[in-house]
């Protein structure tokens, strides 16, 4: 099928007309087909309704707008196929997924009633996933979707920012439920994507708001309104200030209100804290939900950012605290101190173990991830009350200097290190997997259910010890693994009970 096609029979689906059961009535049932749209003024909505039945039968029908008020309504006899009379509707209500506005159509069948859902919306072929919805150009952000789908998924695809969903035909109660959570329904497979919706990266990229800085140092930011249809006077913009991951209790969490209109942005100024500690100062943005909607309670985060305001750290200095000795075997190099005992394998340039006051805290190595069958050539030399190994691998190399205290710094530009990690989970400071994202967001964070690539990470802390970047740094956690590429520099420091 021709692309013009496939937009064209997406448009039709879209354009709410569907057929489905609704009242049994003797033998045979009765079925309604709606149609409603909007003419070319996308003020007038255009109503009709076909009723079919297998026997005589009458219905009654009614469209009530949001307050109860009666649209339109008529008394037929239905036999086979009965086509209503259309209806116009003046300054009728749009729908949207950004506005899922609905009428409710009230029908009566051997007074018996039911109540159903109804979208005014003209949707339009305009290019590749995008859509002309009631005269304006929409982004479809969509998922394609397997398998059953229930109330919770279709929540976490809202907070998540998709608006368009390609799935087989749902049931009466999930389409409706679309409809007044607002989505599009999309129906042409495998056209749009299979995203995690559990990815900080998705939800970032597809969120309605955007905060940017213009003059950062004084406080000085934007925020754009990413929507199509619908400011952003539903939303409430949180922002506070962390120094190393830790919020300053005096600008906890602050609230801002905007009314910036579709399409538009508008200039913000806040008043920041005096940074004068040493430390990693991080601006937070959070926009919530002031109310509840379909599927999104009050109070969920739908958009977040940050920016770094200040970095005026001061490196951690570590004293040797005592001498090291060094026993060489045909292989491997162990290194002693009063409370440290490490075993480097120079073969392969691994640290096999690290014990601190009798402590493992390397229980799976700290192992190259090299090439299969790949040598180092390594060389040490004991400088003072410090031991520094390098090793030599194939187009990379690293450095290894070990304290009397037990920490050990790693230098390599290009050498990913893996190490084992602990069933409790990680604490680090950095951003969520996947976020690559200049702007993206970081903050203290724990891996538990968060496997995958984490950027910009200022430390990493387990329960044995903490890394300590020379400048940010990345980690790949995965089954309990950890994979680090130290670049420069990281520095393991031991974590005493």
């Amino acid at each position: 099928m021709k692309f013009a096609a496939v937009i064209a029979a997406a448009a039709l689906l879209l354009s709410c007309s569907r057929s489905r059961p609704v009242l049994p009535s003797g033998p045979a049932g009765v079925d309604y087909t709606v149609t409603a749209s909007l003419e070319e003024d996308m003020q007038t909505g255009l109503f009709r309704l076909e009723l079919r039945s297998g026997k005589p039968v009458e219905v009654f029908y009614e469209l009530m707008d949001q307050d109860g008020s009666i649209m339109a309504d008529a008394l037929y006899r239905v036999r086979d196929t009965t086509q209503t009379v259309p209806e116009s509707i003046r300054d009728v209500r749009q729908w949207t997924a950004e506005t899922p506005q609905l009428y409710t159509l009230h029908l009566r069948v051997d007074n018996r009633d039911s109540y159903h859902p109804v979208a005014f919306r003209r949707i339009e072929p305009y290019k590749k996933d995008t859509f002309l919805v009631n005269g304006c150009k929409v982004p479809f952000r969509g998922a394609n979707l397997d398998g059953e789908l229930r109330r919770e998924t279709l929540a976490a695809l809202k907070k998540a920012g998709v608006n368009a969903l390609n799935t087989a035909p749902l049931p009466q109660a999930l389409q409706e439920l679309c409809d007044s959570a607002g989505f599009y329904l999309y129906p042409q497979p495998d056209s749009l994507q299979r995203p995690d919706i559990r990815s900080a990266a998705l939800r970032h990229a597809w969120q309605d708001i955007l905060i940017k800085a213009v003059e950062p140092e004084d406080g000085l930011f934007r925020i754009e309104n990413h929507r199509q249809f619908s400011s952003i006077e539903d939303y409430a913009v949180r922002w506070w200030v962390e120094r190393d991951g830790k919020p300053l209790n005096r600008l906890f969490k602050k609230e801002l209100h905007f009314s910036t209109e579709p399409g538009s942005a508008e200039e913000f100024r806040i008043s920041l804290p005096r940074m004068k500690k040493p430390g990693e100062y991080r601006l937070f943005f959070e926009a919530i939900s002031r109310e509840d909607r379909p599927l999104v309670e009050k109070g969920s985060v739908l958009a977040s950012e940050s920016f770094l305001l200040k970095n005026n750290s001061v490196p951690e200095r570590f004293p040797p605290k005592g001498p090291l000795t060094v026993t060489e075997g045909d292989t491997r190099l162990v290194i002693r101190g009063k409370d440290v005992e490490m075993v480097f394998d120079r073969a392969d340039g691994s640290v096999k173990s690290l014990r601190v006051k009798e402590r493992e805290l390397l229980p799976g190595g700290l192992t190259p991830v090299l090439p299969a069958e790949s040598r180092a050539q390594c060389s040490w030399n004991l400088q003072g009350d410090s031991l520094v190994l390098r090793a030599r691998y194939p187009d990379r190399s690293a450095v290894f200097t070990l304290l009397g205290s037990g920490v050990l710094k790693v230098e390599s530009s290009g050498t990913p290190f893996r190490l084992q990690g602990r069933e409790s989970g990680l604490r680090y400071f950095g951003q969520a997997p996947d976020l690559w994202a200049a702007s993206a967001f970081k903050t203290l964070r724990t891996t538990a259910g968060e496997e995958g690539s984490h950027p910009e990470t200022s430390w990493l802390e387990t329960e044995g010890f903490t890394l300590r970047g020379d400048s940010p740094f990345a980690f790949r956690s995965h089954a309990n693994q950890l994979t680090l590429i130290p670049d420069p520099a990281v520095t393991l420091v031991p974590r005493h009970k």
